[in-house]
């Protein structure tokens, strides 16, 4: 799912999310959002979805906001969010 241009859809707005949680029929609850971007994280946290950060491009200190900031995502990085 994107935005596609259309400004009303597209983050730190929350809609996307909420279309995907719809579509998949997943609580919120049931949910783990990965973002690289404050808007990416700001619209994960408005759909009420546990937000990981994953740093890249964009430093830690711009992505506080998150539940969890990850340094990589790897298969190690996942496994130790769905044992917590």
């Amino acid at each position: 799912m994107a935005a596609n241009g259309d400004a009303a859809r597209a983050k730190p707005r929350p809609t996307l999310y909420l279309e995907a949680l719809d579509r998949l029929g997943v609580a919120a609850e049931e949910a783990v959002a990965f973002e690289d971007s404050p808007n990416g994280i700001t619209a994960a946290k408005a759909a009420g979805l546990y937000t990981v950060a994953v740093t890249g491009t964009v430093g830690a200190d711009r992505l506080s906001a998150a539940d969890q900031i990850a340094g990589h995502l790897n298969v190690e990085v996942v496994e130790w969010l769905l044992r917590a």
